[in-house]
């Protein structure tokens, strides 16, 4: 089974699409900025992460910046 993370600040665009995935079989986790991302990262590797570039608190690009310098992913 994938295990995917969503990281989406708008409710809506995030439920869509863990739900598509969902139906695809896919385990679904979702965060809903940039900081949460990081501990579920820490947690548990994702097969395939799906993450908005611009969001408060962390934006997409500053968190695969930081997950490339602790050498999560």
């Amino acid at each position: 089974m994938v295990k995917a993370l969503v990281v989406e600040d708008e409710e809506d665009i995030r439920n869509l699409l863990v739900e598509q995935l969902l139906d695809k079989g896919c385990q679904v986790r979702k965060a809903n900025n940039g900081a949460v991302a990081l501990q579920l990262v820490r947690d548990e590797i994702p097969d395939i992460i799906f993450v908005d570039i611009v969001m408060p608190v962390m934006a997409g690009v500053i968190f695969f910046r930081a997950e490339k310098a602790s050498c999560n992913l």
